[in-house]
């Protein structure tokens, strides 16, 4: 499970928003809500890129008007490829502008978390309590470049460096050993368990 994918659960969880832990076609109230979620936030990426969209809301409306309008119609296989791509232009889009997601996305589930109080709206989504402020997004932009934070560029050094055991890049998911004095990241478990293996042998070999 990927470290977004658990702050999400987290998330609905807190909200009682229903999680299906298999494909499951869900009912009408949540697919609308989940397709109106993801047009708002592609026509907010609209505005940051292009400035005020003046037709924003009339699209908002079409779209909501053409949903009310009828009842899903829900392919599943369809659903999850198009949610995919949507996850791989997404990132694709995060390391065009050089953006390391991983801080943001922090930022943005912990004010998603103090949303607790605000009132839930139509199809389920949360609205935002009074005392609700926004993540810093600019602060976070800004010490990913003063290197008080990952960038792209310092996650792309790691993703190549040698795993001590069999000399492949470590990749993005890395499995860590700690000892007393130093943490070690190899590529797989395999590797790891062959390097305690081979440290263990060693010591044996030294002490006999």
């Amino acid at each position: 499970m990927s470290k977004l994918q658990s702050q999400v659960i987290s998330f609905m969880q807190l909200f009682n928003q229903k999680i299906e832990p298999v494909p499951t076609i869900p009912e009408a109230g949540v697919v609308r809500l989940r397709v109106m979620l993801v047009v708002e936030e592609a026509l907010e990426l609209l505005e940051a890129c292009f400035g005020q969209v003046p037709e924003k809301l009339l699209i908002e409306e079409l779209v909501r008007n053409t949903m009310n309008a009828r009842e899903p119609k829900v392919d599943l296989a369809a659903v999850a490829d198009a949610l995919g791509d949507l996850d791989y232009v997404s990132e694709g889009a995060r390391l065009a502008f050089g953006i390391e997601g991983e801080s943001v996305a922090d930022a943005i589930h912990a004010s998603n978390l103090e949303k607790v109080g605000g009132k839930v709206l139509e199809g389920g989504k949360v609205g935002k309590p009074k005392q609700w402020t926004p993540p810093d997004i600019e602060g976070i932009l800004f010490k990913q470049n003063s290197g008080e934070l990952p960038t792209v560029q310092s996650k792309m050094l790691h993703y190549l460096e040698p795993c001590p055991q069999c000399q492949k890049p470590v990749g993005w998911e890395t499995v860590t050993i700690d000892t007393v004095d130093v943490s070690t990241e190899f590529c797989s478990e395999a590797c790891a368990q062959a390097f305690i293996r081979e440290a263990k042998a060693e010591g044996g070999e030294q002490a006999n």
